[in-house]
């Protein structure tokens, strides 16, 4: 579904980013995806409905859960540049 596919490329991104930062050992590639995973979730701070029906109460766990991914995979990608920068 369309929530799933929304948390995939969370984690896609995430994974992606974190290996090529590691593995060019350049920082730029992390700080950027941790960028766009940060702006992301500033995103669904914004999109989280109001929960007045079932389907929003849907939309907002979803939108919520997305939020942490982006978060949790901004941190990811953050740190790995600052190991790519180290060594």
């Amino acid at each position: 579904t369309l929530t799933a596919m929304g948390h995939s490329s969370a984690l896609v991104a995430t994974a992606l980013g974190a290996g090529l930062t590691i593995a060019q050992s350049a920082p730029a590639y992390g700080l950027t995806l941790a960028w766009a995973l940060a702006a992301c979730a500033d995103g669904m701070t914004k999109r989280i409905p109001a929960r007045s029906s079932v389907e929003e109460e849907t939309l907002s766990k979803a939108a919520s859960v997305q939020r942490k991914l982006c978060l949790a995979g901004s941190a990811i990608c953050a740190a790995a540049a600052a190991y790519a920068g180290v060594i």
